[in-house]
């Protein structure tokens, strides 16, 4: 499994594109988030991804951001569909609200004769919470992030065969009362639970050292929270947003928007047992020092393998 970011960026980035990735198996693509515009185009010419071979995409919410790029995706199969040029079904995946957009757009923007090919080339597949569908060969389980401000849906992923079932719930539910003082607490730097014990949880947590049962979580671009934790169970990947750097919190005022910081997400994949984070949409004011800024503060609050790709880097899932 491959993982390739076409963009990092936040809503508001002129020097990278918003983020959006695609997940690679075996010859098959998943693209998750379709960023704000026909760049997304370009970012999948960049890394040599025909747009003829992604038949399934998932869009988070419905902010421009996320959303915008798809319907670029739609201009151009509506196009070959109806040309007879179309290289078989393609699925967007998404939960009500996205849904009725789409369908909306592609009855305003596009001719009359493009909506003939809902349903006949192009499905709209609204997905629920805790819903697990098969997605390039892999159990892909959708959840409502609960977010205060768009509707918004995170996802996990098996990366190699072990299903959903496995990992019930109230395993989550249990690991939370157990471990209270550990989890998701406030950050100073003087946090409670000292490096080693934040160690053990995670041995504890995810103890596939041989890489069975390797699953990857997606929290959207909002943070992981007490309400949402339980659904990175069992994860060894986990990808999360990160706005700023914590030093720069009062600059960028992530809170307020929502969003976090290098250290609060750092923290939260430590306390959550996550051996594998992967750090995005974030701001660009800095581009060609970001990876190293956002290492450096990173290693402090987390112990794993720590990632802050650039837009069009490939990650190895194993």
């Amino acid at each position: 499994m491959k993982l390739t970011m076409l963009g990092t960026g936040h809503a508001g980035v002129t020097k990278c594109y918003n983020t959006c990735f695609i997940l690679e198996d075996a010859g098959k693509y998943f693209l998750v988030d379709a960023g704000g515009g026909n760049t997304l185009l370009k970012q999948l010419q960049r890394v040599n991804i025909s747009l003829d071979n992604i038949h399934d995409i998932f869009i988070t919410h419905r902010h421009l951001d996320h959303l915008t790029g798809a319907l670029w995706i739609l201009r151009r199969l509506f196009s070959q569909i109806k040309s007879g040029r179309s290289n078989g079904e393609y699925r967007f995946y998404a939960h009500d609200e996205v849904i009725r957009l789409l369908l909306q757009f592609s009855e305003g923007l596009f001719p009359e004769s493009a909506s003939d090919c809902i349903g006949k080339g192009i499905d709209f597949i609204e997905v629920r919470d805790q819903e697990t569908r098969k997605i390039i060969g892999h159990d892909v389980t959708f959840f409502d992030i609960h977010s205060t401000k768009a509707r918004q849906f995170g996802f996990r992923m098996d990366l190699d065969g072990k299903k959903d079932k496995e990992f019930p719930e109230t395993s989550a539910e249990q690991y939370v009362r157990e471990n209270q003082r550990c989890l998701l607490s406030s950050g100073s730097s003087a946090d409670p639970c000292c490096r080693e014990d934040r160690k053990s949880v995670k041995t504890e947590r995810n103890p596939d050292s041989n890489g069975s049962g390797r699953r990857l979580v997606c929290f959207g671009d909002e943070p992981c929270t007490e309400e949402t934790m339980h659904n990175a169970e069992g994860c060894t990947w986990m990808l999360h947003e990160a706005f700023c750097l914590y030093e720069d919190r009062d600059r960028y005022k992530p809170y307020e928007k929502h969003h976090s910081t290098v250290k609060d997400a750092c923290q939260a994949a430590e306390k959550l047992g996550i051996r594998n984070l992967v750090l995005y949409h974030t701001e660009d004011d800095d581009l060609p020092s970001r990876k190293k800024r956002y290492t450096k503060e990173g290693e402090q609050y987390f112990s794993g393998n720590l990632y802050v790709p650039e837009d069009l880097e490939t990650l190895e899932l194993g």
